[in-house]
């Protein structure tokens, strides 16, 4: 409902005001005043749609009330219409609407013009009233708006100058124009380092930044694309980007924008399970072709035993100057050949442990040459100084034959593009105090000869390999990491980094040493320095003739192998022993059961069918505790070897084995016995 405010000193107008307005405006409500004062309160109490206004009041006046009723804030937008009883008094209109009000009648009112003056009023203020709302929603919206957009600027800023990823904009010519404060973090640059200098220059390969903008052209946007790109300390750090072209209002591009996350440990991470993967899969394989190997060695170990016992037999039974004995020596000698071949095939599979023993390199080194000189071409000369006098040495053959095939082998990368020479030498050398001590000829100002060795080692005698080559050289800088695990300066696929570091190992576990002379571009000389045995250095004592022990004892023998099996009963029977030979297990074991009292030790081979040696073992043992017994092997496993002398084994050979080793352990194993009894 719309209120009407009528304010006159004189109660009979506001009373004909008010009856005259209800009555041509149905549905709006007067109030009045009979004060400017009192109309002023009643204004600010009520807020009235419009006011009417009596100009001559006593104390202030419809002018002073007007001014009043303007200049307050909450009843300025108040339509007014001022009425006054002097009709033609220009003055008093002008001043009203001057300082004010909306209309000025004059007495006697005309009922229709104030009817229609008051609803012009009203309408005025209907449409003020709307304006003013509008303007204020319009002002309440900016200001919300422009809050959010400040908020969100914050928002936006903040996450800007703290985002962990690199964001960043170039131009159309690819100069970044934009780049968060991130890349500092990860890049090593500071933004204004940044600004202004093309993306492209910080791609490692350029084949990677234009494979990105391909992409993009081709698609729009680029997600998840992976590159390496070059930090300012020179280092590379892989980071993946997600990008997008950004458009003007006319939809022309204006650059590239986009957001790179820094992924090297991921690559890293990556890389390295891929190299785990590698070489899983090469443990795997060469698991897998251990295991073929074993098998071949011990089927090779049950030729090669029959062969190697009986000619040594033999070689005891002939005359020395009989002429058949250099035949049987040959043929013992290629016996114990193909038994050491196999102590390799057993190493190589891991069948087998290193065993140090007095060997002499030379023959090892020859056999080296052979093979090097069959897988080597023709192009590149291979040479050798091999010492015949060169004195025996505490070492496993496999492993000093390992030795030797590594260095040929990297002499032979060495000189493979461009051909030259490799040159393999056997000497004996020694410290220079040594030399002093056992050759006083040479003086303390004397020059002593080119192979004696600093005094860095302990002194002593040693025998020194060395394996030269006329090749590539290696530089200086690079001398010691050569040795480093997975170290290697060769191309893919030439070599594993591992070759060196492996040859490292073996000398240093066999008391000796390994230095290197190099110079690029003229070749490399690699010296491996392993301890003669002392006798040998010191006064070369010739090794007596061993002399067998021997016995009396009955041994049961069980191998399925009819020759091994006939091959040590000959042996032991040779010794004096009484041999009872089985042929599988279950009859042993039932000849066992039916006397055990006959028998004083037992020889049984590992791997037989139905009953293996050690469960064989465990039957004899649970028949007669104590029951000595000897297990044979064509291959060692120290897992196995340490379970069986759990149970009570006494002993563990390996075949073929000579005839003094399986003399000297059958003695132990009986003597063992006797002297726990007594």
């Amino acid at each position: 409902m719309q209120k009407i405010l009528a304010i006159d000193d004189k109660m009979d107008n506001l009373i004909t005001l008010s009856a005259l307005l209800k009555n041509l405006l149905p549905g709006c409500s007067v109030i009045t005043a009979q004060s400017g004062m009192e109309g002023i309160e009643v204004a600010k109490a009520e807020l009235p749609d419009a006011i009417l206004l009596d100009v001559k009041m006593p104390g202030m006046d419809g002018f002073e009330t007007c001014s009043r009723l303007m200049s307050d804030e909450s009843t300025r937008r108040i339509p007014v219409i001022m009425i006054t009883a002097i009709k033609t008094d220009p003055n008093s209109r002008v001043k009203g609407l001057e300082i004010g009000a909306n209309a000025f009648l004059a007495k006697p009112i005309d009922q229709h013009e104030l009817v229609s003056q008051v609803k012009v009023a009203l309408r005025i203020k209907k449409a003020e009233d709307a304006l003013r709302e509008q303007k204020d929603s319009l002002d309440r919206m900016v200001q919300e708006r422009t809050a959010a957009l400040r908020e969100s600027e914050r928002k936006y800023r903040e996450i800007f100058e703290n985002i962990i990823d690199v964001f960043y904009r170039t131009d159309n010519e690819g100069v970044i124009r934009i780049v968060s404060p991130s890349v500092e973090q990860i890049f090593g640059y500071a933004p204004d380092q940044v600004i202004g200098k093309k993306l492209a220059g910080f791609y490692v390969n350029h084949e990677d930044r234009n494979q990105f903008l391909s992409v993009l052209q081709e698609k729009g946007a680029v997600k998840g694309y992976e590159a390496p790109l070059r930090a300012k300390n020179g280092s590379v750090v892989w980071v993946s980007t997600n990008a997008q072209f950004y458009l003007d209002e006319q939809g022309n591009i204006l650059g590239v924008q986009g957001i790179s996350r820094d992924i090297t440990k991921r690559k890293r991470v990556e890389e390295e399970r891929i190299k785990l993967e590698a070489r899983l899969q090469q443990a795997q394989k060469m698991e897998s072709i251990g295991s073929l190997a074993g098998g071949i060695a011990h089927d090779l170990n049950n030729i090669l035993f029959p062969i190697s016992g009986l000619s040594e037999m033999l070689l005891d039974d002939i005359l020395p100057d009989s002429p058949e004995r250099e035949s049987i020596e040959q043929i013992h000698k290629s016996a114990q050949r193909g038994s050491e071949l196999v102590k390799q095939i057993l190493t190589f599979s891991r069948q087998s442990k290193p065993r140090k023993l007095p060997i002499r390199i030379q023959p090892i080194l020859k056999e080296v040459l052979k093979l090097a000189r069959a897988a080597i071409p023709m192009n590149i000369e291979i040479s050798s100084h091999i010492n015949t006098d060169c004195g025996l040495v505490s070492a496993d053959p496999t492993q000093v034959h390992q030795i030797a095939m590594n260095l040929i082998t990297n002499a032979y990368h060495a000189v493979e593009q461009s051909g030259g020479t490799i040159n393999v030498e056997l000497k004996e050398t020694a410290t220079v105090s040594n030399i002093r001590k056992f050759h006083p000829a040479f003086g303390e100002k004397d020059e002593l000869p080119f192979h004696a060795m600093p005094d860095d080692l302990l002194a002593g005698g040693y025998a020194c390999i060395t394996v030269s080559d006329t090749g590539t050289g290696i530089d200086q800088a690079l001398i010691d990491k050569i040795f480093d695990p997975y170290f290697t300066t060769k191309e893919q696929g030439k070599g594993t980094g591992l070759g060196l570091s492996v040859v490292h190992g073996i000398v240093k576990e066999h008391g000796g040493d390994i230095r290197i002379n190099s110079e690029v571009g003229k070749g490399t000389a690699f010296h491996v320095y392993l301890p003669l045995l002392k006798d040998t250095w010191d006064n070369r004592a010739a090794t007596a003739i061993r002399k067998y022990p021997k016995g009396c004892e009955s041994i049961l023998l069980v191998d399925d192998e009819e020759p091994i099996a006939r091959t040590v009963q000959m042996i032991l029977e040779r010794l004096g022993y009484q041999i009872t030979v089985r042929m599988n297990s279950p009859d042993a074991l039932a000849d066992f059961k039916a006397n055990p009292h006959n028998f004083d030790l037992v020889i049984s081979d590992m791997g037989m069918p139905i009953l293996t040696g050690e469960q064989l073992a465990r039957e004899l043992i649970s028949i007669k505790p104590g029951i000595p017994i000897i297990l044979c092997t064509g291959f060692s496993d120290e897992n196995d070897e340490q379970r069986t002398k759990a149970m009570g084994i006494k002993g563990f050979i390996v075949k073929p084995v000579a005839t003094g080793d399986l003399a000297a352990m059958v003695r132990k194993v009986l003597d063992e016995v006797a002297n726990s009894v007594e």
